[in-house]
C-alpha cells in the first residue's frame, strides 16, 4: 500500500507540483503585460493604439510558433522541451536590459516577442502533458488547479511593478529616461529566477508518458481541424478567449486613466480581475462534473459576459459610482473566464490519440487571439473611446457561446 501511495506521488502530485511552479512563473511573465502597457505609453510617449503593441509583439509568437514547438517536443521529450522553452524566455527577459538603456520600444517589443516564443513551447509541452499524467476527463480539474498559480502570479506581478518601479515615479514630471532605466535591476532578478528554474527541471525526474513521433503534415491537421467534430471551431472559440481574456487584464488601467479615475490604488486593478479568475478556478473544481457538466458551465458563462460586456458598453460614464461600477463589471468578468479554458481545451483533445500534441499545437496558435483583438480594441479606442472599445468583448462571447451550443447539441461532451 505504502509502494502504491508513493507511485501515485511520483506519478501525479510531483509533476503537478513542478508544473504548478511553472504556472507561476510565465504567469507572473505574462500579466506584468498589464503593468508593461501603460508603462510604455508613458516612457515611450504612446497612444492608446500603439501601446498594445505589448500585447501584440507577445501573443503573435504563439501563431508562429505553436507548430514548430510541436516539431521540437517530437524531436526530444516534454522535459527537455520545458527547459528550451526557459532558456528562450530568460533570454526575452535580459533584452529588456539594453532595451532600458537605449530606451527603444523596438527592443522591448523583441524582447517580448522572444519571452512569448520560450512560453509558447511551455505551453505546448506542458497542457498535453497534463491531460496525459492522468484521466484525461479529470483534466479539467487539473488545469484549473495550475491555472490558479498562473493568475495568482498575474496577482502579485502588478503589486510588485507598482511597488518597486511607478510609485511616485508615474507622472509626468519625472525624468522619464530615469523611470525607464528602472525595470534593468528587476528584469535581472527575472533572468535568475528563470534559469535556477531551469536547472531545478533539468535534475527533477519528470515522469515519462508516451511521445510517439507525429509526421506534421497537411493530412494529419487536415485529419484534425476538418475530420474531428468542431475542432475548428473550438480554436477560434480559444482564440476569441483569449483576446477577451487578455483585454479585462490588460486594459483596466488605461481605461481609469481615460475615465480620470485616480485613487491610492488603482495599479492594482489588473490584480483584481486575476482574483476573480481564481475564484473561478476554485468554483470550477468544485462544481465541475460534480453538480454541473461543463457544457452547461460553458453556455452559462458565455451569456453572462455577453450580458456583462453589453452593460459594460452601454452605461453612462457622466457619474463618478458608475465609471465605478464600469471597472467592477470589467474585474468580475475574469470570473466567468476562469471556467472557459479548463472547459474547451481537454474537451477538444479527447479522442485524438496520437494526434493530441499536433492538436494541441494548432490550439496554442489560437492564444494568438490575444495579439489581434486587444489591438482591434485599441484601434476602436483610438478612433471613438475605451468604452467603445469593449463591444468587442461581446463579440468575443458570443462567437463561445454558439461553439458551445454546437457541442451541447451533438453531444461531443
Amino acid at each position: 500500500m505504502r509502494s502504491f501511495y508513493f507511485a501515485k506521488v511520483r506519478e501525479i502530485l510531483f509533476p503537478m507540483m513542478i508544473i504548478s511552479l511553472l504556472f507561476f512563473v510565465f504567469g507572473f511573465i505574462t500579466w506584468l503585460n498589464a503593468s508593461l502597457i501603460p508603462f510604455f505609453k508613458l516612457v515611450c510617449n504612446l497612444n492608446e493604439y500603439e501601446s498594445y503593441f505589448v500585447t501584440f509583439a507577445f501573443y503573435i509568437s504563439y501563431f508562429f510558433m505553436a507548430i514548430p514547438a510541436s516539431m521540437i517536443i517530437n524531436k526530444v521529450d516534454y522535459q527537455k522541451s520545458i527547459i528550451l522553452g526557459l532558456i528562450i524566455t530568460s533570454i526575452g527577459i535580459i533584452i529588456f536590459v539594453p532595451a532600458s538603456i537605449y530606451h527603444s520600444y523596438y527592443i522591448f517589443l523583441l524582447g517580448l516577442f522572444m519571452q512569448g516564443i520560450g512560453i509558447v513551447i511551455l505551453q505546448t509541452a506542458v497542457n498535453p502533458y497534463l491531460t496525459m499524467i492522468g484521466s484525461e476527463y479529470n483534466a479539467t480539474k487539473r488545469i484549473s488547479i495550475v491555472g490558479m498559480f498562473n493568475k495568482l502570479a498575474g496577482i502579485f506581478s502588478p503589486i510588485l511593478f507598482t511597488n518597486i518601479i511607478l510609485t511616485n515615479n508615474f507622472n509626468q514630471n519625472i525624468d522619464l529616461n530615469y523611470i525607464g532605466k528602472t525595470i534593468i535591476i528587476p528584469y535581472i532578478l527575472m533572468f535568475i529566477i528563470v534559469v535556477i528554474l531551469s536547472i531545478i527541471v533539468f535534475y527533477s525526474e519528470l515522469p515519462k508518458v508516451n511521445n510517439t513521433y507525429i509526421n506534421i503534415n497537411i493530412n494529419n491537421i487536415n485529419n484534425i481541424i476538418f475530420k474531428h467534430p468542431y475542432f475548428l471551431y473550438g480554436v477560434i472559440a480559444l482564440f476569441c478567449y483569449v483576446g477577451a481574456e487578455v483585454i479585462t487584464v490588460d486594459t483596466i488601467l488605461l481605461y481609469s486613466q481615460w475615465m480620470q479615475l485616480n485613487f491610492t490604488y488603482m495599479n492594482y486593478l489588473p490584480s483584481l480581475t486575476l482574483f476573480f479568475m481564481i475564484l473561478g478556478y476554485i468554483f470550477s473544481i468544485i462544481i465541475i462534473p460534480k453538480y454541473c457538466s461543463q457544457i452547461r458551465v460553458l453556455i452559462l458563462c458565455s451569456i453572462i459576459n455577453i450580458v456583462i460586456s453589453i452593460i459594460m458598453f452601454i452605461i453612462p460614464l457622466s457619474v463618478f459610482y458608475y465609471k465605478i461600477f464600469s471597472l467592477i463589471l470589467l474585474s468580475f468578468l475574469g470570473l466567468f473566464n476562469a471556467f472557459i479554458w479548463p472547459i474547451v481545451w481537454p474537451l477538444l483533445l479527447i479522442g485524438l490519440k496520437h494526434h493530441k500534441q499536433l492538436a494541441s499545437s494548432i490550439l496554442v496558435m489560437g492564444i494568438s487571439g490575444g495579439a489581434i483583438i486587444p489591438l482591434i480594441y485599441g484601434k476602436i479606442s483610438l478612433i471613438f473611446n475605451p468604452q467603445n472599445g469593449y463591444i468587442i468583448l461581446s463579440i468575443c462571447y458570443l462567437i463561445i457561446y454558439l461553439f458551445a451550443i454546437k457541442v451541447n447539441n451533438h453531444n461531443l461532451h
